[in-house]
């Protein structure tokens, strides 16, 4: 993985027969996930005095799509691939709801979006998933690529300054994709999707300069268990300017951002082998109100 390049996206996919199992899997490590997060959120709820500063917003943002869609044959053996510029797929505005909880030392937050990317373009190599017939390199396609992400975090403030807060905590989530490769000179198509959960440390970093917020939060984990190869990275730079409110009173905010995030997920089994590496990145900028 090189989060601080350009974005790259590998997929291959084993044979429908293997989906059955791995949906219950998924759904399984999903209500682990939820439940750590949620005993870890509930532990530091348990200590506060007063109820948090909620903050509901929206932001807009753009997030680009590079990189390699590539197949991955029962025997293991990677393929050329097609660049998603060949394919193509370019950036896409996407909206993404957001609500902050704020307590004196204890944060969370929930975001989400759902990103649709479309285009026509040439496949550079065979699409060639789980035994359906292939769309063979140089035919003409319209790609569809759709991506669910939900995450939830918390995090607890282990430094408290006037000068910056540094905090400590756990994030856990979902992504859904869905792809579809349709040949423009026949009738084939070519489907999958696939639901992949995570869970990974992160850190917050916070400073406040009178009507100003700069926050930092970066998180990140990579696990190898049971034939499954999992890592996932994340990060956000944002600056938030109060525009009207009181300390006690509601407030209105408007934010600029940049974020960043991938997610790498490898599996093979007796069916075939499983990749996913796909990076979205780009800036937003957003409102929200506090109270």
């Amino acid at each position: 993985m090189k989060p601080c390049g350009r974005p790259q996206v590998t997929l291959g996919f084993t044979a429908p027969n293997s989906r059955q199992g791995k949906k219950i899997s998924s759904k399984s490590r999903v209500r682990v996930i939820v439940t750590l997060a949620l005993g870890l959120w509930l532990i530091g709820v348990s200590t506060l005095q007063a109820g948090p500063r909620v903050k509901p917003g929206l932001r807009v943002g753009q997030l680009d799509i590079g990189g390699q869609f590539g197949a991955i044959s029962d025997a293991g053996v990677a393929s050329a691939s097609s660049s998603a510029s060949a394919l193509g797929l370019d950036a896409e505005a996407i909206l993404q709801p957001h609500v902050d909880l704020d307590w004196t030392r204890w944060h969370l937050w929930l975001t989400g979006f759902h990103a649709e990317y479309s285009g026509s373009g040439t496949a550079q190599a065979t699409i060639d998933l789980g035994g359906r017939p292939p769309i063979t390199a140089g035919t003409p396609v319209r790609t569809d690529a759709d991506f669910t992400y939900l995450t939830g975090n918390v995090v607890y403030d282990i430094l408290a300054t006037d000068l910056v807060d540094l905090g400590l905590g756990l994030g856990g989530g979902l992504v859904e994709y869905d792809l579809a490769f349709q040949s423009q000179i026949s009738p084939l198509r070519v489907t999958t999707s696939k639901t992949l959960p995570f869970a990974f440390p992160l850190a917050r970093l916070a400073r406040e300069i009178g009507h100003l917020t700069l926050l930092g939060t970066v998180g990140g984990l990579a696990v190898d268990f049971s034939g499954y190869d999992i890592a996932y990275v994340q990060y956000d730079i944002s600056a938030s300017y109060r525009i009207f409110g009181a300390d006690d009173k509601m407030q209105g905010h408007v934010t600029v951002g940049y974020q960043y995030l991938e997610v790498d997920y490898d599996h093979e089994d007796q069916s075939g082998r499983v990749i996913v590496d796909v990076a979205l990145d780009g800036p937003y900028v957003g409102l929200a109100l506090s109270f």
